[in-house]
C-alpha cells in the first residue's frame, strides 16, 4: 500500500508520476485530485501524517508559504478513530477548517478541501471510515467543519479483497 509520507512530491514530474501510479492502482480521485488540481498547479501544499504514532509535523508545516492541506489517513484497514492518532488534537488546533471524509471519493469533495485551504490557509482533511466520521467530528469540535458521510446503512471503505484498493 502506498503511503503519502513515502511519495516523492518534490517536482512537477514526480507529482505526475505519483498520479499515474495511483491511476494504475485504480485510484483516480481523492489524492490524485488534490495532487493534480492543488499541488501541481501551485494552489496549495500537501503534508501527510505518516501514521498513528507520528508527531505533529510543525517544522514541515512552518516551511510552507502557501495554503496547505494536512492529510490524516484513517481509512486504511486499521481505521481506528481520533483517539489513536498522536497528533489529532494538535492538528485540529492548527486547522483553519476541517473536512472529515467518511464516504466514497468524489472530485467535488476534494475540490472543497482545496478551496477551504485557499480560504483559511490551513485545511485538515481527515480520511476516515463511515464508522469513525462522527467520532472525529466530536473529538475535533472545530467550528468550521464539513463532515461528509455515507447515507445510513452504507459502509465506507467497502471491504476489499487482499491487496486491492477501496
Amino acid at each position: 500500500m502506498m503511503r503519502l509520507a513515502d511519495l516523492d512530491l518534490s517536482t512537477p514530474d514526480a507529482i505526475r508520476h505519483v498520479i499515474a501510479r495511483l491511476h494504475t492502482l485504480g485510484c483516480t480521485t481523492g489524492l490524485p485530485t488534490i495532487l493534480r488540481d492543488g499541488v501541481l498547479t501551485g494552489v496549495c501544499g500537501l503534508v501527510g501524517i505518516a501514521g498513528r504514532d507520528t508527531a505533529f509535523p510543525a517544522a514541515k508545516l512552518s516551511t510552507l508559504r502557501k495554503p496547505t492541506i494536512l492529510l490524516v489517513g484513517d481509512d486504511d484497514d486499521a481505521a481506528s478513530g481520533p483517539l489513536t492518532w498522536r497528533c489529532a488534537k494538535q492538528a485540529g488546533r492548527w486547522a483553519g477548517a476541517v473536512l472529515i471524509h467518511g464516504a466514497g471519493p468524489e472530485e467535488a469533495h476534494y475540490h472543497a478541501a482545496i478551496q477551504a485551504a485557499q480560504i483559511t490557509g490551513r485545511m485538515l482533511l481527515v480520511e476516515t471510515s463511515s464508522q469513525h466520521a462522527m467520532a472525529w467530528g466530536r473529538f475535533l469540535a472545530h467550528p468550521r467543519t464539513l463532515l461528509i458521510q455515507t447515507r445510513e446503512g452504507v459502509q465506507h471503505p467497502v471491504p476489499r479483497a487482499a491487496g486491492g484498493l477501496h
